[in-house]
Order: structure tokens, then C-alpha cells, then sequence
């Protein structure tokens, strides 16, 4: 029986069958876009961690709407600018998604946020107020030509429901490699900054990623706590 078992094993490396990995895995966590990001991989898969988070940052750097010296948040208060050719296809493609979605979507829903104060200790505005954040989240406020991006009627975009999942697109492009993706799998994992979990394990709508389908990485969504 053994010298049958030791005859298959050879015979499956010898066609090129990979054997399922015991090494160990890792898991590392950094604070980045108001969160807390973990990723969990193979040991030997730690540089190419490093250089996810190092991504993460990046983004969070001219992304964030917290920081006043990232270039949403400088374009949003200029209400036009050229952008960067990043930035510009990203927001394109967010407008892209929210005129898709009937604006189910919608990346200017900023002033929506500003009015319900869902992001402090909470308010029921009149309905005026209502009426006045509906209108400067109007999708039709925003409009973008090439990489000049312009915002009417005080509009301002909110990257709360597109920017975790680019960069999380953005960070596997790191660890995407044969030393990672073999088992056990990466994945990455991010807590939601509002206390709700953040729908990462079925991606839809703008946080779908373009690359064909596949069985890893695996997203792990939990709670803020």
C-alpha cells in the first residue's frame, strides 16, 4: 500500500499536479481609508504584503475625503479641476455605474450623508433639507470630460461606496502571485468605518472586480468593533 501511495504521488508531480501546501500563513493589519486592513497569506508571501499595504496608502492618499490635502477632497472644493488620469477614470467609471443603477449608486451622495449626520450622533432633517442634499446629489451635477471633472449646484463626491473596494482591486494586484495564491489562499479583509459590515464577499456594482472569476482570493467581511 505504501510503496502504491509513494507510486501515485510521483506520478502526479510528474504531470505537473501541484500537492496541497502545509506551510503556514501570516496575517498582518494596518489602518488605512478610516479602517482597519488585514491580510492574511502565505509566510514566505510577506514583501508582497507589504507592497499591498504601501498601495492601500497610496490610494487612501488622493482618495480620502477626511484629508484636506488629497485631490478629491482639494477637487471637491474647487468644484473643477483637471485630474489625474486615475482619478478621472475612476470617478468616470462610478458615474458610469450610478446612471446604470438608476443612481441606486451614487457617488455624490455627500450631502445625503451631511444631512441624516449618519456619520456623527445622527439627525431627522426637515424636509426642505431633504429636498436641498437630493438636489446636490443629483448625478446630473457632475460631468467629466477627458481628466477635467466639474461639479455643480455645491455637488461633491463621496468615495464611501467605491474607494475600499479599488483599492482592495488594487492591492491584490501586488499579492496576486504564484507564491501567494497557492494554499492556503491570501485573502484581505476590511472593517466597515460606520460600524456595518462591508459587502466584500459578493462584490456588485462598482466593487466588481474586471479580472475573470476565480475560487481565491477569498474576502472576509466583519464587523467594526
Amino acid at each position: 500500500m505504501r510503496n502504491l501511495i509513494a507510486v501515485v504521488c510521483a506520478s502526479l508531480l510528474s504531470a505537473g499536479v501541484a500537492m496541497p501546501s502545509s506551510g503556514k500563513t501570516i496575517t498582518r493589519a494596518r489602518y488605512l481609508m478610516g479602517t482597519v486592513c488585514e491580510i492574511t497569506a502565505p509566510a514566505r508571501s510577506e514583501p508582497q504584503m507589504e507592497a499591498a499595504f504601501q498601495e492601500a496608502a497610496r490610494i487612501e492618499g488622493f482618495l480620502s475625503t477626511w484629508r484636506n490635502d488629497s485631490e478629491l477632497f482639494r477637487l471637491n472644493a474647487a468644484h473643477e479641476a483637471t485630474a489625474s488620469p486615475e482619478l478621472s477614470q475612476l470617478l468616470g467609471r462610478a458615474i458610469e455605474w450610478a446612471h446604470a443603477t438608476g443612481s441606486a449608486f451614487n457617488p455624490l451622495v455627500g450631502p445625503i450623508i451631511e444631512a441624516w449626520r449618519t456619520r456623527a450622533e445622527g439627525a431627522v432633517p426637515s424636509n426642505e433639507a431633504i429636498n436641498a442634499a437630493a438636489a446636490r446629489a443629483s448625478v446630473s451635477n457632475a460631468t467629466i470630460a477627458g481628466d477635467v471633472v466639474r461639479l455643480a449646484n455645491d455637488a461633491e463626491f463621496e468615495e464611501g461606496g467605491f474607494g475600499k473596494g479599488y483599492a482592495i482591486d488594487r492591492m491584490l494586484l501586488k499579492i496576486d502571485a504564484p507564491s501567494v495564491t497557492t494554499s492556503p489562499a491570501a485573502s484581505v479583509s476590511r472593517t466597515s468605518s460606520i460600524r456595518e459590515p462591508v459587502a466584500l464577499c459578493r462584490r456588485a456594482g462598482p466593487r466588481r472586480s474586471s479580472r475573470p472569476a476565480r475560487s481565491t482570493p477569498m474576502f472576509s467581511p466583519r464587523r467594526f468593533m
